[in-house]
Protein backbone atom coordinates (compact mmCIF):
# COMPACT_ATOMS: atom_id res chain seq x y z
CA UNK A 1 0.00 0.00 0.00
CA UNK A 2 3.04 2.31 0.77
CA UNK A 3 4.55 1.62 -2.52
CA UNK A 4 1.57 2.34 -4.06
CA UNK A 5 0.64 5.23 -2.38
CA UNK A 6 4.68 6.48 -3.73
CA UNK A 7 3.99 5.71 -7.15
CA UNK A 8 0.53 7.71 -7.18
CA UNK A 9 2.60 10.34 -5.84
CA UNK A 10 5.60 9.90 -8.44
CA UNK A 11 3.03 10.48 -10.85
CA UNK A 12 1.81 13.66 -9.44
CA UNK A 13 5.18 14.93 -9.70
CA UNK A 14 5.99 13.99 -13.09
CA UNK A 15 3.04 15.81 -14.46
CA UNK A 16 2.76 18.57 -12.06
CA UNK A 17 5.33 20.88 -11.80
CA UNK A 18 3.61 23.17 -8.96
CA UNK A 19 3.17 20.44 -7.10
CA UNK A 20 6.33 18.27 -7.65
CA UNK A 21 8.21 19.69 -4.72
CA UNK A 22 4.90 18.49 -2.26
CA UNK A 23 4.77 15.50 -4.31
CA UNK A 24 8.46 14.33 -4.18
CA UNK A 25 8.72 14.59 -0.30
CA UNK A 26 5.58 12.78 0.20
CA UNK A 27 6.99 9.90 -2.48
CA UNK A 28 10.34 9.69 0.09
CA UNK A 29 8.49 9.73 3.36
CA UNK A 30 6.05 7.08 1.89
CA UNK A 31 9.29 5.14 0.45
CA UNK A 32 11.15 5.07 4.22
CA UNK A 33 8.11 4.44 5.60
CA UNK A 34 7.81 0.88 3.32
CA UNK A 35 11.10 0.41 3.89
CA UNK A 36 10.95 0.36 7.58
CA UNK A 37 7.87 -2.05 7.64
CA UNK A 38 9.70 -4.27 4.92
CA UNK A 39 12.77 -4.36 7.08
CA UNK A 40 10.45 -5.43 10.36
CA UNK A 41 9.09 -8.22 7.99
CA UNK A 42 12.09 -9.26 7.17
CA UNK A 43 13.16 -9.29 10.58
CA UNK A 44 10.15 -11.67 11.03
CA UNK A 45 10.56 -14.00 8.79
CA UNK A 46 14.24 -14.84 9.93
CA UNK A 47 14.94 -18.05 11.36
CA UNK A 48 16.12 -17.61 14.90
CA UNK A 49 19.51 -18.53 15.90
CA UNK A 50 19.22 -19.91 18.99
CA UNK A 51 22.47 -22.08 19.33
CA UNK A 52 23.97 -19.99 21.82
CA UNK A 53 21.22 -19.39 23.91
CA UNK A 54 18.81 -16.91 23.83
CA UNK A 55 20.22 -13.84 25.46
CA UNK A 56 23.01 -13.63 22.69
CA UNK A 57 20.06 -13.98 19.99
CA UNK A 58 18.19 -11.20 21.70
CA UNK A 59 21.12 -9.00 21.37
CA UNK A 60 21.40 -9.67 17.72
CA UNK A 61 17.68 -8.84 17.24
CA UNK A 62 18.51 -5.10 18.90
CA UNK A 63 21.57 -4.65 17.17
CA UNK A 64 19.70 -5.29 13.76
CA UNK A 65 17.11 -2.76 14.63
CA UNK A 66 19.40 -0.65 16.26
CA UNK A 67 19.71 1.37 13.25
CA UNK A 68 16.20 2.65 13.36
CA UNK A 69 15.52 2.97 16.79
CA UNK A 70 17.37 2.83 19.68
CA UNK A 71 16.74 -0.83 21.08
CA UNK A 72 17.75 -1.86 25.13
CA UNK A 73 18.64 -5.20 25.83
CA UNK A 74 18.66 -6.93 29.49
CA UNK A 75 18.62 -9.92 29.10
CA UNK A 76 19.82 -12.91 31.64
CA UNK A 77 21.78 -15.92 30.68
CA UNK A 78 18.98 -18.55 31.03
CA UNK A 79 19.31 -22.28 30.41
CA UNK A 80 16.00 -23.10 28.39
CA UNK A 81 14.44 -24.97 26.38
CA UNK A 82 14.63 -25.19 22.75
CA UNK A 83 10.52 -24.63 22.65
CA UNK A 84 10.91 -22.24 25.04
CA UNK A 85 13.97 -20.21 23.97
CA UNK A 86 11.88 -20.38 19.82
CA UNK A 87 8.62 -18.82 21.63
CA UNK A 88 10.13 -16.35 23.62
CA UNK A 89 12.32 -15.24 20.72
CA UNK A 90 9.13 -14.73 18.77
CA UNK A 91 7.18 -12.88 21.29
CA UNK A 92 10.80 -9.94 21.17
CA UNK A 93 10.74 -10.34 17.24
CA UNK A 94 6.65 -9.63 17.18
CA UNK A 95 7.15 -6.77 20.06
CA UNK A 96 10.43 -4.88 18.00
CA UNK A 97 7.84 -4.87 14.78
CA UNK A 98 4.71 -3.82 16.40
CA UNK A 99 6.55 -1.08 17.81
CA UNK A 100 8.23 -0.15 14.65
CA UNK A 101 5.32 -0.56 12.61
CA UNK A 102 2.51 1.45 14.69
CA UNK A 103 4.62 3.13 17.81
CA UNK A 104 6.94 5.00 16.29
CA UNK A 105 9.23 5.21 19.28
CA UNK A 106 12.43 6.16 20.19
CA UNK A 107 13.66 3.36 22.35
CA UNK A 108 12.79 -0.33 22.86
CA UNK A 109 13.65 -2.34 25.71
CA UNK A 110 13.61 -5.67 25.82
CA UNK A 111 14.14 -7.47 29.05
CA UNK A 112 14.37 -11.32 30.00
CA UNK A 113 14.07 -12.68 33.34
CA UNK A 114 13.62 -15.96 35.43
CA UNK A 115 11.21 -15.32 38.33
CA UNK A 116 9.73 -18.41 41.08
CA UNK A 117 7.18 -19.52 38.55
CA UNK A 118 8.91 -19.66 34.84
CA UNK A 119 10.42 -16.90 32.68
CA UNK A 120 9.74 -13.43 31.50
CA UNK A 121 10.40 -11.67 28.13
CA UNK A 122 8.76 -7.95 28.27
CA UNK A 123 9.46 -5.68 24.93
CA UNK A 124 8.46 -2.34 26.00
CA UNK A 125 8.28 1.12 23.70
CA UNK A 126 8.30 4.45 24.69
CA UNK A 127 6.09 5.03 21.53
CA UNK A 128 2.19 6.14 20.48
CA UNK A 129 0.96 3.27 22.59
CA UNK A 130 -1.69 0.80 21.82
CA UNK A 131 -5.29 2.58 20.20
CA UNK A 132 -8.13 2.21 23.18
CA UNK A 133 -9.47 -0.86 20.92
CA UNK A 134 -6.34 -2.74 20.94
CA UNK A 135 -6.72 -5.16 18.08
CA UNK A 136 -5.53 -8.04 18.30
CA UNK A 137 -3.70 -8.97 14.72
CA UNK A 138 -2.55 -12.48 13.48
CA UNK A 139 0.94 -11.61 15.37
CA UNK A 140 -0.50 -11.73 18.39
CA UNK A 141 -3.20 -14.54 18.09
CA UNK A 142 -0.32 -16.66 16.64
CA UNK A 143 1.61 -15.46 20.23
CA UNK A 144 -1.22 -16.21 22.08
CA UNK A 145 -1.39 -20.02 20.68
CA UNK A 146 2.09 -20.30 21.04
CA UNK A 147 2.41 -19.77 24.60
CA UNK A 148 -0.67 -21.57 25.30
CA UNK A 149 0.60 -24.32 24.02
CA UNK A 150 3.76 -24.46 26.34
CA UNK A 151 1.74 -23.49 29.59
CA UNK A 152 2.15 -20.06 29.52
CA UNK A 153 0.79 -16.34 27.82
CA UNK A 154 0.99 -13.16 26.57
CA UNK A 155 -0.63 -9.93 26.81
CA UNK A 156 -0.12 -6.32 25.19
CA UNK A 157 -0.92 -3.46 27.19
CA UNK A 158 -0.38 0.31 27.33
CA UNK A 159 1.65 1.95 29.84
CA UNK A 160 2.08 5.65 31.18
CA UNK A 161 2.89 8.41 29.81
CA UNK A 162 3.04 6.66 26.34
CA UNK A 163 4.12 3.42 25.10
CA UNK A 164 3.27 -0.20 25.26
CA UNK A 165 4.59 -2.99 26.54
CA UNK A 166 4.29 -6.70 25.50
CA UNK A 167 4.64 -10.00 28.12
CA UNK A 168 5.13 -13.30 27.92
CA UNK A 169 4.96 -15.48 30.60
CA UNK A 170 6.03 -19.55 30.47
CA UNK A 171 6.49 -22.29 32.96
CA UNK A 172 9.91 -23.78 33.22
CA UNK A 173 9.71 -27.22 34.91
CA UNK A 174 12.17 -27.82 37.33
CA UNK A 175 15.14 -30.47 35.95
CA UNK A 176 14.65 -32.51 39.10
CA UNK A 177 10.97 -32.39 38.93
CA UNK A 178 10.93 -33.42 35.28
CA UNK A 179 13.23 -36.49 35.65
CA UNK A 180 10.91 -37.73 38.66
CA UNK A 181 7.78 -37.29 36.19
CA UNK A 182 9.65 -39.93 32.98
CA UNK A 183 8.74 -43.27 33.38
Amino acid sequence: QLLFAADLSLRVARESQTQRESALERSAELVSSALSELRGLVELLRPADLSHGLAPALCRLADRVNSVVRVHSDAAELDLPEGVAEALYRVAQEGVHNALRHARPQNIWIRLDKGENGVRLRVEDDGRGPSKALERGLGLLSLEQRTAALGGGVRMYGCKPSGAVLEAKLPLLDKSSAAKDKP
